[in-house]
């Protein structure tokens, strides 16, 4: 280990420095996961975009609007961003376990602001819509809050973390699709054919 003060950073400097002459390389730990912190920090913000982008074209294709697929999307952005700063505020940084949660996150998040979009053009309104549609979205998003949860209790703890963080959000993606989600849509009068049953 370097002498106190000294970091790993300042060892390998002073001997690339004392040795041009030959190609260096210091392996040390906390070199690597420097590195390593480095690369997941870059590859969060492109999953982050390729997920919210391919979502919003998916969504789009699907939807028909651009406005009601952004809706859609809007409340589980602010998830993501609640499970970053819950992260933040634990300590815990991104390392590749926890890395899947924001396209997992994601994608199942998007799932709820689809079935209210569409049962809420397919009723008349969002209040019809939640009340019919609401507990069938809550079962299912329990389900694999659950399935999630459960690795809480792993004794691996990047295991356990993945499970932890994926139940807080999916918990806060059902919230945010219920209560958050209803205040992004537009009325389908007008510009849908209404079906009510």
């Amino acid at each position: 280990d370097p002498a106190a003060g000294t970091s790993w950073h300042d060892v390998a400097a002073r001997l690339r420095a004392d040795l041009p002459e030959l190609s260096t390389a210091v392996a040390a730990r906390p070199l690597l996961e420097d590195t390593l912190r480095g690369v997941l920090r870059h590859e969060v913000i492109l999953f982050i975009g390729l997920a919210v982008l391919v979502n919003l074209l998916l969504l789009w294709l699907t939807i028909g609007n651009l406005r009601d697929s952004a809706a859609v999307l809007v409340p589980v952005m602010l998830v993501v961003i609640a499970v970053f700063a819950v992260m933040r505020a634990m300590g815990m940084a991104v390392d590749p376990v926890n890395l899947v949660i924001t396209p997992l996150l994601l994608g199942i998040g998007v799932d709820n602001g689809a079935y209210v979009t569409t049962a809420t053009r397919e009723y008349g309104d969002v209040g019809t819509a939640l009340r019919l549609r609401g507990r069938a979205i809550c079962l299912t998003s329990s389900t694999t809050i659950i399935g999630f949860g459960v690795l809480a209790l792993s004794t691996y703890p990047p295991l356990a973390t993945l499970g932890t963080l994926m139940a807080i959000g999916l918990s806060l993606a059902v919230a945010a699709s219920v209560l958050v989600h209803p205040a992004f849509m537009r009325s389908p009068q007008g510009d849908t054919e209404v079906h009510r049953g």
